[in-house]
């Protein structure tokens, strides 16, 4: 549970409302993600590899989303995490699957030229953070996330045939 303080505008105004803090019950606890992402990242990487940086933007309510900069095999790697909500969380969809959007992006990245990030892991595992969590490849700037232009492969051209 993370305390957030958020400033917004006053309806019909252009006037700045005072700072508000309120609690997001959904984020978790930064220490705890960080025990949980190097045993994936050793479990994946080796046991010399490291979790170097996390963030959590302060975006999003459907799912928490991780900005994580990892060390293995002597070269540094950006990562996007997505984890699935937790039961406690206020849910946005009825049902979070994470396994249907690895597979969809797999299935655009291979058939169309559609630019999408590569997927590193759809990890099943939620004693590791919680709950089940996708891993996408990334170019991470706090607070914004871009697909790494080395994650985006060349794909072919989507075409439709005319009967």
């Amino acid at each position: 549970m993370i305390t957030a303080a958020v400033r917004g505008r006053t309806e019909g105004t252009s006037e700045m409302t005072e700072d508000v803090s309120f609690t997001t019950p959904w984020r978790r606890e930064l220490a705890t993600v960080r025990a949980g992402l190097e045993r994936w990242v050793q479990r994946r990487y080796g046991n010399s590899a490291t979790v170097e940086s996390l963030h959590a933007p302060d975006n999003g309510m459907s799912s928490e989303t991780l900005l994580v900069g990892i060390r293995a095999d002597d070269a540094t790697h950006d990562l996007v995490v997505r984890l699935a909500p937790t039961a406690e969380a206020y849910p946005v969809f009825p049902a979070y699957d994470l396994d249907l959007q690895a597979r969809a992006m797999r299935l655009v990245g291979a058939a169309t030229n559609v630019p999408v990030p590569e997927v590193i892991d759809y990890e099943t595992d939620a004693d590791l953070l919680g709950s089940p969590f996708l891993v996408i490849a990334g170019r991470c700037k706090t607070p914004r996330c871009e697909p790494s232009p080395t994650s985006i492969r060349s794909r072919p051209s989507l075409t439709t045939s005319a009967s």
